[in-house]
């Protein structure tokens, strides 16, 4: 039997009606939607010529995966890694959680695909943990003086921006990444640890490095930033005309 096309159920449950009499709330609307979107849904197969099987799976507990775990995890770990950078202390354990934060990323997302455990609240929750991650570890490392201003100034800017954007247009689900995108995230967590591992006094060479190669990558983040807005408003218009 072959996978197939996921299709939501015909009449909604009670719950999904009162959410959606939240739209003209904004934000509780949008984010409650999405953690019950898989509540119940029909999975169609086929197995043969001309041969049609449904069958129906309530997937109540579709949020609780293993990715989602570790997105969960990974936006843990930014208390402790901006602590310690304000406070500069703890040199080498920053630069071994801040190696975790960056390598947990690809972990939640190979593991993701791999098991087919791909989520509705994974969807969501995954770039709101890198990009509130990464603004909160640069905002740090700015502070702490390791990295210039206006890099931690761009970062922030360009995810306020993006994350506005997201919510004005009230978009049913966050742009997917973009090849450019995926680069840039990995050009800025290797920056992040370079300075990162440039606090410890025997890894101070890599601190200049890092620097260069995290203002590249902010550089880039910008350019990307700008295809992400141009990405939802394509996203916005279409979503319009099918509303109507």
């Amino acid at each position: 039997m072959t996978a197939g096309v996921v299709l939501r159920d015909g009449p909604r449950s009670s719950l999904t009606n009162y959410l959606g009499q939240l739209d003209g709330y904004f934000f509780p609307g949008q984010l409650a939607r999405s953690l019950v979107y898989c509540g119940s849904v029909r999975h169609r197969s086929t197995k043969g010529k001309g041969k049609t099987v449904e069958t129906r799976a309530v997937r109540k507990h579709e949020w609780a995966t293993i990715p989602n775990a570790i997105t969960i995890i990974r936006f843990l770990l930014v208390l402790p890694i901006v602590g310690f950078l304000v406070a500069d202390t703890e040199p080498v354990l920053t630069a071994v959680l801040l190696l975790a934060f960056g390598l947990s990323d690809w972990v939640d997302g190979f593991i993701a695909r791999k098991f087919n455990q791909v989520s509705q609240l994974g969807i969501l929750l995954d770039p709101i943990a890198d990009r509130l991650g990464i603004v909160a570890i640069a905002i740090a490392l700015v502070i702490s003086g390791a990295i210039p201003v206006w890099v931690g100034l761009a970062v922030f800017v360009t995810d306020l921006v993006l994350l506005c954007t997201y919510f004005f247009l009230r978009l049913e689900s966050p742009p997917a990444s973009t090849w450019l995108g995926k680069i840039r995230t990995a050009i800025m967590m290797l920056g992040l640890a370079c300075v990162a591992f440039g606090r410890i006094p025997e890894f101070t060479v890599l601190a200049a490095p890092g620097v260069a190669i995290l203002a590249a990558g902010t550089v880039l983040h910008l350019f990307v930033g700008f295809g992400y807005l141009r990405i939802m408003r394509a996203s916005a218009k279409t979503q319009r005309s099918s509303a109507s």
